[in-house]
């Protein structure tokens, strides 16, 4: 059947199975862990070697798993497909989060001569958990369509931030300070479940809205290893729209933007007050720009701190009316005062914090 160099020859073979374990995926992927579930086959192909048509069903029930990438457990998940000459029809795909929110599939697939063609595929979801691991726990909603074909197929449609926590420390560990290995994987060691990755063969056209349910949060933000200052303690809400788009072998863009920023920022144990102007702005890559302006009162004097730029290489800024040094205003932050009321030992600490050279004299 799958080598095009024999003769064609007629065929009729029918396949049916009793139970079979679902466990015994895992050996041979990495890809989800603690499967369990049962399959059944009931089905026969007739036809040639080179174009069987099959018809029959193929059911899961009771199905369970851990995925290993997102850390998020699925559980009652049950499907039913339908087998028929050029088509496979998932008459229904349900999946339940630990929480009981479902997600699910229904369409069709086209299928001729050992290739699959045509895909109408619909998705569903309601409060359904796509993440829970050191970087957060988001759930969304969808309603979201797969077309084309196999070999290339689109996701267009809507995806809603239901509720989500960001750790943007742990993020920025991992995207600036732990970059992923870019050695090559032997061919002994390929995953087959996740050799059917269609990323590099996808498209997408979707819009990802982010209403009030997504938390940023972060004790001692960090945008380089050890430096003694950094951005702060933040806990943000951010609302907006993205637009994610990608054509097949091809790199992902995001535009739009998290215009209305709330919450609490403290940066050297104070407490900052968001400037309503602050804003993250996606222009095309994963890199979104950064406009963050915090403000506080201390000793008559409006102090302000702006992280700015990049997100892989922001800019923490200090200003403050009226106009002091920089050295000042992080000694206003940090002890109440300016630098020349400071001791001796109050000016050793605020060189460590700053990362700068002991000044002593001032």
């Amino acid at each position: 059947m799958f080598n095009p160099q024999l003769i064609d020859e007629p065929i009729d073979v029918e396949i049916k199975s009793s139970t079979i374990s679902l466990g015994l995926i895992e050996g041979v992927t990495s890809v989800v862990r603690e499967v369990g579930g049962e399959l059944t086959i009931d089905v026969r192909a007739v036809g040639t070697s080179r174009d069987p048509h099959v018809a029959g069903r193929v059911d899961v029930r009771n199905a369970k798993f851990l995925a290993v990438a997102s850390g998020s457990r699925y559980k009652n998940v049950r499907a039913a497909m339908a087998l028929a000459a050029d088509k496979v029809t998932v008459e229904s795909l349900h999946v339940e989060d630990a929480d009981g929110d479902s997600l699910d599939v229904h369409g069709s697939l086209g299928t001729h001569e050992l290739r699959v063609g045509d895909l109408e595929v619909e998705v569903t979801a309601h409060r359904f958990e796509v993440m829970r691991n050191n970087f957060g726990r988001v759930d969304v909603d969808a309603a979201v369509e797969v077309r084309g074909r196999w070999e290339a197929p689109r996701i267009a449609g809507i995806i809603t931030i239901d509720s989500g926590t960001l750790q943007v420390d742990e993020i920025l560990v991992r995207t600036l300070f732990q970059p992923y290995s870019t050695e090559e994987t032997a061919i002994t060691d390929i995953d087959p479940v996740a050799a059917l990755n269609p990323w590099d063969r996808l498209g997408l056209d979707l819009f990802l809205r982010v209403p009030s349910t997504l938390r940023m949060a972060g004790d001692n933000v960090q945008v380089s290893p050890g430096t003694p200052i950094g951005l702060g303690d933040i806990n943000l809400r951010a609302v907006g729209d993205l637009y994610l788009y990608k054509d097949p072998a091809q790199p992902l863009y995001i535009t739009g933007s998290l215009d209305s920023v709330t919450g609490t920022y403290r940066f050297q144990g104070r407490s900052f007050t968001l400037d309503p102007t602050s804003s993250i702005n996606f222009r095309g890559d994963l890199n979104p720009e950064l406009y963050v302006t915090v403000q506080r009162e201390i000793s008559a004097v409006q102090t302000r701190v702006t992280i700015a730029g990049p997100l892989n290489e922001p800019e923490l800024r200090l200003s403050s009316t009226p106009a002091l040094d920089a050295s000042d205003i992080l000694s206003l932050i940090v002890f109440n005062t300016s630098t020349n009321e400071l001791s001796a030992l109050q000016q050793e600490q605020l060189a460590i914090r700053a990362g700068t050279p002991e000044r002593r004299g001032r």
